[in-house]
């Protein structure tokens, strides 16, 4: 169980604590707060392959950027296929071990097996897709389903959860359940949280600038926490 505020990976150099960088985001720009690394390989990447060899070499370019507090390194999984997840794991695990803590992905949500060796310091719960559904259309139905994970396997993994939506987050704090969380990643911020920040920035939903991209994290930051 967490009892601090989640730790918050975001790709931008922005007022928080975690960065994250993925097959997606490579930059390794960080802010002075950003002190906690994630590495990710991405929803493509578990969706469509990847190269073993390129995502090495961004985890150890991350992890040597800086002098970090903690990192966390994704080790590749397949989207929505929990054997094949456990067989990359058992493949690639071990080769990641020596950078950070290893995190395994739900997929299905579906726990790591028992004896899965090494043992995952951290179970990554996919929150932007659960399956057929998208979580940021459906999230109430999308909430429930993580929220059943949560309560089911938090006195045994530490928990992250992978791009939830800020709604599906609202309802996992109203429950009581965002507690046990200890950590999540979001990129969702760049498109504009809101129609009048859209409005500001000409029209356009995508941010184009760091500035423009941490302004909006803090108001994405604000749906979830400061309203239900």
């Amino acid at each position: 169980m967490s009892s601090a505020p989640p730790i918050v990976f975001i790709p931008d150099a922005c007022d928080t604590f975690g960065k994250l960088v993925s097959l997606v985001h490579r930059s390794t720009a960080k802010s002075l707060n950003q002190v906690h690394l994630m590495v990710d390989v991405g929803i493509s990447a578990a969706r469509f392959g990847f190269s073993l060899i390129d995502y090495v070499k961004l985890v150890d370019k991350a992890v040597s950027s800086a002098n970090w507090q903690s990192v966390r390194i994704i080790v590749p999984d397949a989207f929505d296929n929990h054997k094949l997840t456990v067989e990359r794991w058992r493949k690639y695990a071990p080769a990641l071990r020596r950078y950070g803590e290893l995190m395994f992905v739900a997929q299905q949500l579906q726990p790591p097996p028992e004896g899965l060796d090494p043992r995952p310091d951290i179970v990554a719960v996919p929150a932007r897709r659960v399956g057929d559904i998208d979580c940021s259309r459906a999230h109430m139905r999308c909430a429930q389903y993580i929220a059943r994970f949560i309560e089911d396997y938090h006195a045994m993994y530490r928990i992250h959860l992978l791009g939830p939506a800020a709604r599906a987050l609202r309802h996992l704090r109203r429950w009581g359940t965002l507690k046990y969380v200890e950590s999540f990643d979001t990129a969702t911020y760049r498109r504009a949280p809101t129609a009048r920040l859209k409005r500001e920035n000409g029209g356009k939903w995508q941010a184009t600038d760091t500035d423009t991209a941490c302004v909006w994290f803090k108001a994405w930051m604000s749906l979830v926490f400061n309203k239900y």
